[in-house]
């Protein structure tokens, strides 16, 4: 199964749902879609418009891989689950947020994570992934891995509020702190 999800923002990301539908409607795997605030249809999908985070939480430690919008708390809860990760910026100049800081955060991220600039590779990144192991182990989630990740968000997050945009900062600030995506 692959989980797709847009996170909690409410503008739509319309190719993150095409790039699903797309893979779906050209494989036999399950897809999970939350797609938020977007009226794109998916028919080869399951789709959800909203899913409580415990039920979001754990589709992404079934799934095969977890295909994510930007946002570091989204992205957070990705790499938790044990799967491969492929993350798709949002982008500002495409009506899909209220500024870059996702394209920002982006290109802050490493393996194993994959991050994919255009959404019509999404289909490509996930039939290039390995086969499913049956067993989660630990080395899927490398404690070295996790504290690099962890220091690179400490320095994006700096970034962020070095920034000219307090009221922006603080929102998500709180958002990251409650667990929402940013």
């Amino acid at each position: 199964m692959i989980l797709v999800t847009v996170g909690t923002h409410h503008q739509a990301f319309d190719r993150l749902i095409d790039a699903a539908e797309a893979y779906a409607a050209s494989s036999d795997e399950r897809v999970v879609v939350q797609r938020g605030p977007s009226s794109r249809s998916a028919p080869h999908c399951e789709v959800h418009d909203w899913l409580p985070p415990a039920r979001l939480d754990a589709l992404a430690r079934e799934a095969r891989a977890v295909v994510t919008h930007a946002g570091p708390g989204s992205v957070l809860s990705a790499l938790g689950a044990g799967a491969p990760v492929i993350v798709v910026p949002r982008d500002p100049a495409r009506g899909e947020h209220v500024d870059d800081h996702q394209l920002r955060f982006a290109r802050h991220l490493e393996a194993p994570i994959v991050v994919l600039w255009d959404a019509t590779r999404v289909a490509e990144a996930l039939v290039s992934l390995t086969a499913p192991t049956t067993e989660r182990s630990e080395a899927r989630v490398h404690e070295e891995t996790s504290r690099r990740f962890a220091q690179r968000l400490e320095r994006v997050i700096d970034e962020i509020a070095q920034a000219q945009r307090p009221s922006w900062v603080r929102r998500a600030v709180a958002r990251l702190v409650r667990g929402g995506g940013a």
